[in-house]
């Protein structure tokens, strides 16, 4: 029956490989290999401490914790796939020692890597791509092998395998021949030296006799398989003791997740909170009377690879003298070296051999993890810290901060069958809650939403969150992380029957301060303007509006009665509250003064004395203004004079070369002359003047520098 199931397995083999499809390894190393160890009794499963804790975490991974009794002929185990091993290995930890069992170690299978059970067992490297027959068959080139056909059996090494080879094609006008799969051809080296041909069409079994290759071959069947990942690998625990024993360590887990409800109230602020956790257990275990633990938070963790054998690499050396692996007259003979073929001069073999293998590398680089935060400046049109306000202090957020995770402890021990998944509640309460009007900025959609103040004493992880109202559901959105006392507005419908309009008087502008900011002169301006908010409610029900306003957050608004000012720290916004009646409507005039700035040269006379003259400004920067105005007229007035003086410079150096070229005109015909004199004299005279201008200039130049250099000075006092 074994040798007919294997016949059958080598069919397919082979007609697969007819068809050109790539071979699951494992599939070869059962058809050809332990066609026999198929129905080998199952060996006896590890003893596995039951799972009593069980804490998740948002990163990823999951902390199990196991307790038991073991005693010293336990055969104790952790039920884990082989892609877990790592993490295991990582950060196994022994619990309890004051209960008795000591624990001596662990063993387990090594894990291999897809180029090293290549390498082990002889077959091609990775990068020459998936494994067929004939790659299989090649791998056990020079082993022992017992190959069965028909009746006979065929013991010796396997020497060589050729093919694969195509049946031919029938004869003209002969019919048609049944369809015949391609076929290998081995070469079997018997125990008495005599030499058998065997065609793998006609094989009913192929068996490796060396169990090494046999070990070999199975290693690199698990490894290779598409499922190897997920294949169980149990770690097993050596216990030198009886007694109690607790094991904890870190797997990959299923993030959990949380959803919420909220139900809003009628009227008022006193909502319900619901809050639940989506739970996963991707696990071939049923989990039993398990504590579940909830963590929010992000530990760090990371992925290290210990399991499988690393091996360093080394550096290859040679004797100086070249030793060859091959013998000289292995297939040659000294008069053929000495013969015609390479000359009387002889021939020196030489060689290295090298030994097929794999190799494999890794690295993790485990870098500072920091946080993420935001935060606003001091808005559009600052300069230096100008502001005229901080809106941002009307934000009635009160967040505190609970460590590093907040941990929900879920009440009842879970019961949940292997690869099922849960929702299990871990918040109802009470909290602040009030259904709004949203505008996210005037002009905008609005939206009905929700004001959500976490009045818990526990940090809400983020998750969609479903809204209630009215005996109904209302609407869905996110919920952002809330830590106690922190509170989110969130937008979850379209609002149909309240509007808004708003209408801007035009801006006046002022001046509020002058200022020396990276080499210019920054007038600051403050910006004031009226808003007018216009709200209609047609709804039949009294409405609360929160209205977003387009302004920086250092703005300063001033509201009338019956408008409240908020702000929202997620959108960095300004927010004006509004009470509107049922059916009605509601005006509001806001005073808003905001801060802008212009920046340019800091030494231009005419903007400089403008500015001395601004009487919101205070007298002392006035009077530093008028200073640094004067000394900007005497700069101005120099680099005239400076500009002036090196213009008649440029000219006077032209006359005297033209005088001086004339000079050598005339002394080169040796004539002396009336006109001789004459140029002589003027050539003088203006040689005179131009020292004299170049001096003027120096002068004009020091004036217009000290000029600069007082304004500048006064200006850097502001």
């Amino acid at each position: 029956m074994v040798l007919a199931i294997v016949g059958n397995l080598h069919d397919a083999f082979v007609s697969n490989a007819a068809r050109g499809d790539e071979i699951d390894m494992a599939l070869c190393f059962a058809c050809m290999t332990f066609a026999p160890l198929l129905f080998a009794a199952p060996a006896k499963p590890p003893e596995v401490l039951p799972l009593r804790k069980l804490r998740l975490y948002e990163t990823g991974v999951g902390y199990f914790e196991r307790r038991g009794g073991v005693s010293p002929t336990s055969r104790l185990g952790l039920p884990l796939p082989a892609a877990h091993l790592d993490d295991a290995l990582k950060t196994l930890v022994v619990l309890d020692h004051g209960g008795g069992a000591k624990v001596r170690g662990l063993e387990f299978a090594s894990a291999v890597s897809e180029s090293g059970a290549r390498a082990m067992a002889g077959l091609p490297a990775v990068e020459e791509g998936e494994l067929g027959y004939a790659a299989v068959l090649a791998a056990l080139e020079g082993s022992a092998v017992e190959a069965v056909v028909g009746r006979t059996r065929v013991r010796g090494r396997l020497v060589r395998v050729e093919g694969p080879f195509s049946p031919p094609a029938p004869a003209e006008g002969d019919p048609p021949a049944p369809p015949r799969e391609p076929w290998h051809a081995l070469t079997i080296l018997d125990d008495d030296g005599a030499l058998h041909r065997v065609r793998t069409d006609e094989l009913a079994s192929l068996r490796a006799q060396d169990d090494g290759v046999r070990e070999r071959l199975a290693v690199a069947a698990e490894a290779l398989s598409d499922h190897s990942a997920r294949a169980p690998h149990p770690l097993s625990v050596r216990v030198t003791s009886a007694g109690q024993l607790g094991l904890g360590y870190i797997a990959e887990s299923p993030v959990w997740r949380t959803t919420y409800r909220v139900v809003l109230p009628a009227q008022g602020t006193e909502g319900r909170l619901q809050a639940w956790a989506l739970v996963h257990n991707d696990t071939d275990e049923h989990w039993r009377g398990v504590s579940l633990e909830l963590a929010n938070g992000r530990p760090q963790s990371f992925l290290y690879p210990l399991a499988a054998p690393r091996y360093a690499r080394r550096e290859l050396a040679g004797p100086e003298d070249p030793l060859s692996t091959v013998p000289q007259l292995a297939n040659t003979t000294a008069d053929e070296l000495y013969g015609d073929a390479f000359g009387v001069g002889g021939l020196g073999l030489s060689g290295v051999g090298y030994g097929g293998g794999g190799s494999g590398e890794g690295s993790i680089g485990l870098g500072r993890v920091g946080t993420i935060g935001h935060g606003a400046g001091s808005g559009a049109g600052a300069v230096a810290g100008e502001a005229i306000g901080d809106l941002a202090e009307l934000s009635q957020a009160e967040g505190q901060e609970s460590g590093s995770l907040f941990v929900y402890r879920v009440s009842e021990p879970l019961q949940l069958d292997a690869h099922h998944s849960a929702l299990v509640p871990i918040v109802d309460a009470a909290v602040e809650a009030e259904s709004i009007t949203w505008f996210a900025a005037v002009g905008g959609e609005a939206s009905t939403g929700a004001r959500v103040l976490n009045s818990t004493t526990q940090t809400l992880p983020a998750g969609v969150v479903s809204f209630f109202g009215d005996g109904a559901f209302i609407g869905e959105a996110a919920l952002q992380r809330l830590k106690p006392r922190e509170r989110q507005f969130i937008a979850f419908g379209t609002e149909q029957d309240v509007e808004l309009s708003r209408e801007i008087t035009p801006q006046t502008r002022s001046t509020g301060g002058v200022r020396m900011h990276e080499g210019n002169l920054v007038e600051l301006l403050r910006v004031r303007s009226q808003h007018t908010l216009r709200l209609e409610n047609r709804s039949g029900r009294d409405r609360r509006v929160y209205v977003g306003l387009d302004v920086p957050r250092n703005a300063k608004i001033t509201a009338p009665e019956g408008v409240v000012l908020d702000f929202d720290d997620d959108s960095d916004t300004p927010l004006a509250i509004v009470s509107v009646p049922r059916t009605g409507e509601f005006q509001a005039v806001l005073e808003i003064e905001t801060a802008e700035s212009e920046s340019a040269a800091p030494l231009d006379p005419v903007r400089l004395r403008r500015l001395a003259r601004v009487t919101s400004l205070p007298e002392a920067t006035r009077e530093r203004l008028a200073k640094a105005s004067a000394h900007a007229v005497a700069l101005a007035a120099a680099e005239g004079t400076v500009a002036e003086l090196t213009a008649a410079l440029e000219q006077g150096d032209d006359e005297l070369g033209r005088l001086r070229a004339d000079l050598a005109a005339v002394g080169s015909a040796r004539l002396r002359t009336r006109a001789t004199k004459s140029i002589a004299r003027e050539l003088l005279t203006l040689e005179r003047a131009q020292r004299e201008r170049r001096e003027a200039v120096r002068t004009a130049a020091r004036e217009r520098d000290q000029a600069r250099e007082a304004a500048m000075a006064e200006l850097a006092r502001l």
